[in-house]
């Protein structure tokens, strides 16, 4: 296995764009095998949030078996700061809020505006009648899995970024 000291000497930018592609993908595999057969054996909601948490602790474990239980540091630089009136704040933090306000606009937009996020709604509020309507219930929840793991893998980024480091039980 990979030592928690691996660097393959990405820049910021592309290594954040992988990582929201891998967790976006470890949002697929997850859904794909493991809350899908759980959902077609009609496993109640109170077990599979006991094997979400068994799943967390597992996870959780691992990585701190991976890392080890110390901080790991993304930088070691101070961040360049802007003075705004009497507020200081690091451009770095002006960008993570710019970031999360687009995520914001961008989840919006999808969810009001496209027919996959009206499709999504429906399965929200009602899945049965969904289906019912013609809409791939297993495709939206599906793509729901997707999106959400890749927009946590995005806030992990953020909050590593803005925390300036990282620990195997940072969420």
């Amino acid at each position: 296995l990979i030592p928690g000291t691996f660097g393959i000497g990405i820049p910021l930018i592309p290594a954040a764009l992988l990582a929201v592609a891998i967790s976006a993908g470890i949002g697929w595999l997850q859904d794909k095998f493991l809350w899908s057969p759980l959902r077609r054996r009609r496993v109640g909601i109170v077990q599979q949030m006991i094997v979400s948490i068994g799943l967390s602790l597992a996870m959780l474990n691992m990585l701190q078996w991976w890392m080890g239980g110390g901080r790991m540091r993304l930088t070691t630089s101070i961040a360049d700061r802007l003075q705004i009136g009497p507020v200081q704040i690091s451009t770095q933090t002006l960008w993570s809020v710019l970031i999360a306000i687009l995520c914001l606009l961008g989840v919006s937009y999808f969810l009001l505006r496209t027919r996959l996020g009206r499709a999504t709604r429906a399965v929200s509020d009602n899945p049965a009648l969904a289906s019912a309507s013609g809409i791939k219930v297993e495709s939206i929840i599906r793509l729901v899995w997707i999106l959400a793991a890749g927009l946590a893998g995005l806030g992990g980024i953020l909050l590593g970024l803005y925390e300036q480091g990282t620990a195997f039980d940072a969420g």
